[in-house]
C-alpha cells in the first residue's frame, strides 16, 4: 500500500487520487480514527431520521464536513510547515466540549422549548454539520505517512497551480477514505433507529444519542484540562 502511494506521490497525476483514497481507508483502523466512531453514532442517534435514505444523506453530510475540515486544516498546516492540529489549545477543547454539552442537554430534554423550536431538518442537517466541523477541527487525525506525504506535496512551489489542486483533491479523498467506518457504524445506528421507530421508541434513541454527546463533552473538557 505505502509503496503504491509513494510511487504515485513522486509523479503527481490521477493515480495519486486513488492512492490517497486507499491510504485513507488503510488509516481508518488507527486508534485516533476509531475514537471518532462514538461521534457518528451519537449524531445519527440524536439527530437522525427513521428513514434509512435520510440516514445515508446525514452520514454523507458528516463525512463531507469532516473531510473539508481536514483538507483546509492540512493545507493551512502545510503553509506553516507544521503538522495537522498545531492550532489545538485547551480553549478549543473547552469550546467544543461546551457545544457538545448544549446539544447533549437539548437531546435528553433539558431544553424542551428550544428542542421543539428546531425542525427535523435543522437537526438532521444543521446540527450534524455543526458537530462534524467542530469535531474535525479538534480531532487531529493521525499523522500517518499518507497525510504527511500529501502535506509535503501541498507545500511545494507550484507556479501553475496544478499540483496544489491535485493535493487538495487528494487530501479530501484521503479524508473520505478514512471515514469508511463512519458509514459502517452510522448505517448500523440508522437501522437500529428504524427498529426503535417501528416500536414507537424514537425518543428513546434520541435520548441515548444525547447521553453519548454528554459523555463526549466530558471527554473534551478532560482533554482540554490536562493538555
Amino acid at each position: 500500500m505505502q509503496s503504491f502511494f509513494f510511487s504515485a506521490l513522486e509523479s503527481p497525476s490521477w493515480p495519486l487520487l486513488l492512492a490517497s483514497f486507499t491510504g485513507g481507508v488503510a488509516s481508518s483502523l488507527y486508534p485516533c480514527v476509531i475514537g471518532l466512531i462514538p461521534v457518528i453514532i451519537s449524531v445519527v442517534a440524536a439527530f437522525g431520521s427513521p428513514k434509512l435514505k435520510q440516514t445515508f444523506i446525514q452520514i454523507a453530510l458528516f463525512t463531507g464536513c469532516f473531510a473539508a475540515t481536514m483538507t483546509l486544516g492540512s493545507l493551512w498546516a502545510a503553509t506553516q510547515g507544521l503538522a495537522y492540529g498545531f492550532w489545538m489549545t485547551p480553549t478549543l477543547y473547552f469550546l467544543v466540549g461546551a457545544l457538545l454539552l448544549v446539544l447533549g442537554c437539548l437531546q435528553v430534554g433539558l431544553f424542551p422549548s428550544w428542542q421543539s423550536s428546531l425542525s427535523a431538518e435543522q437537526k438532521l442537517y444543521g446540527l450534524t454539520g455543526l458537530v462534524a466541523l467542530a469535531v474535525g477541527t479538534i480531532a487531529s487525525p493521525c499523522g500517518t505517512v499518507y497525510l504527511t506525504g500529501l502535506q509535503s506535496l501541498a507545500g511545494q512551489e507550484d507556479p501553475i497551480g496544478l499540483i496544489r489542486i491535485l493535493s487538495v483533491v487528494s487530501i479530501f479523498l484521503y479524508a473520505v477514505g478514512q471515514s469508511v467506518l463512519f458509514w459502517v457504524f452510522g448505517s448500523v445506528t440508522g437501522l437500529l433507529q428504524q427498529k426503535f421507530a417501528a416500536r414507537g421508541l424514537t425518543s428513546v434513541m434520541e435520548k441515548l444519542g444525547g447521553v453519548l454527546l454528554l459523555c463526549l463533552s466530558a471527554l473534551q473538557f478532560y482533554v482540554g484540562f490536562f493538555s
